[in-house]
This record gives structure tokens, C-alpha cells and sequence, in this order.
């Protein structure tokens, strides 16, 4: 798996290139990105099947903000990406989310030091719901 990022010469989006390689998806026919940015709504984000079985899929997203986020195979397999920026306990409580970071340069540590903080200290996950052009 891989996460690309990509910050825009204006730093106003993070260019984000979600990658789902053949060997960990095996014969999944579909795969989407589903989290914070597109409400969860699972058929939203769907990612490009390549020739050679991997699955890709690109996004714009503001920076300085924390989105959560999981892939779902074939609509029925949650899958997490061990890229990931950092992992979060579901509001079910039986599995982790993935979150990806669009935070640049000094606020890095800002988002590692909130790690840092002992389990009864709350951390607080930034929502941003955008509407993305199909592509």
C-alpha cells in the first residue's frame, strides 16, 4: 500500500494518490477510498483498476486538516493502509481508521506531540466534506 502526497505550488490542496497494489487486493474486482472527505458515502470514491490489478485513486484535498479513512474492497472488505500517517479506535470500537495528515513542515510535530499525550487527553479529528468532479 502507499500514500503520495503532493502540495500544490500555492499550498492551498494536498494532492493525495491512494495505492492499492495487486498483491494485497488479489482478485478484488472494485475497490473506493471511503472516509471524513466524502461522508463516508462508500460508492464516492471509487479507485482505478490498472492493467496490472492495482488500484489507484487521486484527490484534492485543503491542508492543515486530518481526515480518517479506510478502503473497502469488493463492498464488503474494510481494509486499512499501514501508510497511514497514524490510526484511530472506531466510534464501533471493533476495528482501527486510518488518518491521513495534510498538515506541511512545523505543524508535523504538533500532530506527533497530541500522539504523545496520555490516553485520557482527547484528540480532536478535523471533518472537511467536499464534493469531488469525477474524473
Amino acid at each position: 500500500m502507499c500514500i503520495k502526497k503532493e502540495y500544490l505550488n500555492d499550498y492551498s490542496k494536498c494532492r493525495v494518490t491512494f495505492i492499492l497494489p495487486r498483491g494485497i487486493v488479489k482478485n478484488a474486482k472494485k475497490a473506493h477510498v471511503v472516509g471524513d472527505f466524502n461522508r463516508w458515502a462508500q460508492s464516492a470514491t471509487p479507485m482505478k483498476k490498472l492493467k496490472n490489478g492495482t488500484f489507484v485513486a487521486i484527490i484534492e484535498l485543503p491542508i492543515y486538516k486530518e481526515y480518517q479513512f479506510r478502503y473497502l474492497l469488493d463492498n464488503k472488505v474494510w481494509m486499512n493502509d499501514s501508510e497511514a500517517d497514524r490510526f484511530v479506535p472506531t466510534p464501533f470500537g471493533d476495528s482501527e481508521n486510518c488518518v491521513l495528515s495534510t498538515y506541511k513542515g512545523s505543524h508535523i510535530e504538533m500532530i506527533t506531540a497530541n500522539q504523545l499525550k496520555p490516553s485520557s487527553a482527547t484528540s480532536t479529528v478535523h471533518t472537511q466534506v467536499e464534493s469531488f468532479p469525477d474524473k
